[in-house]
């Protein structure tokens, strides 16, 4: 199993290389391009000043804590999706991205887990949601087997190595709700 945790702190190049390939469609607009983070931080304790942003955005991180926190990933949401709201004004938006499958040509939650955490966002939390597709352009099939391996897993690698290709599917899930 890939140890993301391990890859967020200790190959951030390598992951920057892998989401740089990713939307070469430019499905999202790169306006925020030239943005930078002035801070990492745990997504339940933002340290951000209350009733700041007209809108907080979560990129696929919130459903991490089904696999790091198997016993309690609702009560860890719960307390990320509070300090989403929380930084808002009061007509702020929150917007939390999240994978529907890599290598999948149409939307599906990648495990049981994640199905779960989107019937969360919806029923419990009043989101509402759609779809996009993020495909991945690699260089070359090394390159995408390499970049792809590092984080999703050899199957997938050798799936890409076995096959040649330089395009993968990405189905991106995008969950909206106003504060």
């Amino acid at each position: 199993m890939t140890d993301f945790k391990q890859i967020y702190s200790h190959q951030a190049d390598r992951y920057e290389a892998l989401v740089a390939r990713e939307d070469y469609a430019q499905n999202l607009p790169r306006a925020g391009a030239n943005l930078s983070v002035a801070t990492v931080a745990d997504n339940r304790q933002l340290p951000v000043s209350d009733g700041v942003a007209d809108v907080s955005i979560a990129g696929w991180s919130f459903g991490h804590f089904t696999g790091w926190y198997p016993s309690t990933w609702r009560v860890e949401i719960e307390q990320a999706i509070e300090q989403l709201r929380r930084v808002l004004r009061p007509d702020g938006v929150m917007i939390i991205i999240e994978t529907l499958g890599t290598g999948s040509e149409s939307p599906q939650a990648p495990s049981d887990a994640l199905a779960a955490y989107y019937r969360l966002l919806e029923q419990d939390y009043g989101f509402s949601s759609t779809w996009i597709r993020m495909d991945f352009r690699f260089e070359s099939s090394a390159e995408a087997a390499a970049l792809l391996g590092f984080f999703f897993g050899d199957a997938l690698a050798d799936h890409v190595a076995r096959t040649g290709l330089t395009v993968l599917s990405e189905c991106t899930g995008l969950w909206r709700r106003r504060k």
